[in-house]
């Protein structure tokens, strides 16, 4: 088909053809491929059943199961929303890299390489320099010793640490690397991704450091011993009531950016505030203490658009007609210059947003910028928690819609527990991305889209 001039018309080819073309396309192609023209975009959003550009993913990775040598090369980014749940593999990683997902900060990942050190990868572009930043090496912790190789090429092939003797330099950072997040997007000008600030949750999630965009070595900021932190415990016995100043065996369960600052919050509920260097840090309090007897399952810190920081804390229920699930979430929201946590209505809590909670980065979203969320709900993917090392057996796994005006959980997508068979590590994280960030990728990669002949 041409117009008059000869020239061919391709926002004329037939929508079956043009669907049929998308299944073949990744993601960085299919993002490129909607921004061609209207006629290509209503057919994107056709077979995929919503628009690319509006809608929260699912990164998705095969877990390692020992039965193939190095990790995965390659991912799948799948929609949250439209009835299809549409799925599109990520481009492969640069150099045939491979990678094991820790975190996704302001749409990218976070990831461990094959030498275990933490990259930045952009899962909605094509494999360039800009969009896969190195950060600080492994090496850099004086607690990691390398271990080289007995022949000419002196390659790493294995590291020891006090808590992991003798692993494969691959399989390391699947270990030792337990969150990670940005302060920021690293910004689009510049080298090496100028402007954001990594903070990291690591070694048994005993650790926490920073490091800021073109650095060279990480700044570990805390290192918890094995009894962690002092607490006041109010105990009833005997009809009297005493304090006892104990240890707490304590480790950190999320880290969050807000306001300038971030934040970290343990399992016991101490709440931390850090300036973004690591090198100052306030101790807000602990705030939302569980009594010994309630199965703790996450603790979760948000930032809010209304300038609010809330912890989310996941308990398994005991009122079992209130909660069919078995699982109760509540909010509280946190006033760092008094030192307390307020908590909050279920119903009121999230104000008409969408929050998605897991190992990403925790984000807290209006269903204005992604139609279809469902407002004052929690999307979880539900990672290692705090107290309990089989969640699924309680029936809490998968991916997760916690309504919290009816205390009812449901999955995001038919047969979602089938991934989270494996233990520790869940192969699944949200990505939200950034407000364009979809149209840029999509400018970029048309660049380089061919359909072939």
């Amino acid at each position: 088909m041409a117009d008059a001039s000869g020239i061919p018309d391709w926002s004329s080819l037939p929508r079956d053809l043009l669907i049929a073309v998308l299944g073949w396309l990744d993601a960085p192609s299919a993002l490129a491929y909607a921004g061609v023209c209207a006629a290509w975009r209503a057919a994107v959003a056709a077979g995929a059943g919503v628009p690319l550009a509006r809608t929260p993913w699912l990164f998705t990775w095969e877990p390692d199961d020992g039965t193939v040598s190095g990790g995965p090369t390659g991912a799948t980014l799948r929609c949250v929303l439209g009835p299809r749940s549409a799925s599109f593999p990520t481009a492969p990683f640069p150099r045939g890299r491979s990678l094991r997902c820790c975190g996704a900060s302001h749409g990218w990942i976070l990831a461990s390489d094959e030498q275990s050190n933490l990259v930045l990868y952009n899962p909605f572009a094509g494999p360039s320099a800009a969009n896969f930043i190195p950060l600080p090496p492994v090496t850099d912790f004086k607690c990691v010793r390398s271990c080289y190789s007995s022949d000419d090429e002196g390659r790493i092939e294995a590291y020891v640490h006090e808590e992991y003797c003798g692993w494969d330099a691959e399989s390391f950072g699947s270990d030792f690397y337990h969150k990670a997040v940005l302060s920021c997007a690293p910004s689009s000008t510049g080298t090496g991704g100028a402007g954001f600030t990594a903070a990291m949750i690591h070694c048994l999630r005993r650790s926490l450091s920073f490091a800021k965009a073109g650095d060279s070595e990480w700044r570990q900021a805390c290192a918890m011993g094995r009894t962690g932190y002092k607490v006041l415990r109010h105990i009833t016995e005997d009809g009297q009531q005493f304090t006892l100043n104990t240890d707490l065996d304590d480790k950190y369960s999320d880290i969050t950016h807000h306001d300038g600052r971030f934040y970290t919050v343990t399992v016991h509920g101490v709440v931390e505030s850090w300036d973004l260097s690591g090198s100052s840090v306030e101790v807000i309090g602990t705030l939302g203490y569980v009594a010994d007897d309630v199965l703790l399952l996450s603790r979760h810190l948000v930032s809010t658009p209304w300038g609010d920081l809330l912890q989310v804390r996941a308990t398994m229920a005991r009122n079992l007609d209130k909660y069919s699930h078995r699982v109760m979430v509540q909010i509280g929201k946190i006033i760092p210059h008094r030192h307390r946590m307020v908590k909050l209505r279920p119903a009121k809590a999230l104000r008409g947003h969408a929050v998605f909670l897991g190992l990403n980065h925790s984000s807290c979203v209006h269903p204005d910028e992604f139609p279809g969320l469902r407002r004052n709900c929690i999307y979880f993917t539900t990672p290692p928690f705090a107290d309990c090392d089989h969640p699924w057996n309680l029936g809490w796994n998968g991916m997760k819609i916690y309504d919290m005006k009816n205390n009812t959980a449901e999955d995001v997508f038919e047969s979602s527990t089938d991934i989270y068979a494996m233990y520790p590590r869940p192969p699944a994280v949200w990505v939200i991305p950034n407000r364009n960030q979809a149209d840029k990728a999509c400018c970029s990669s048309l660049m380089n889209l061919s359909l072939g002949d």
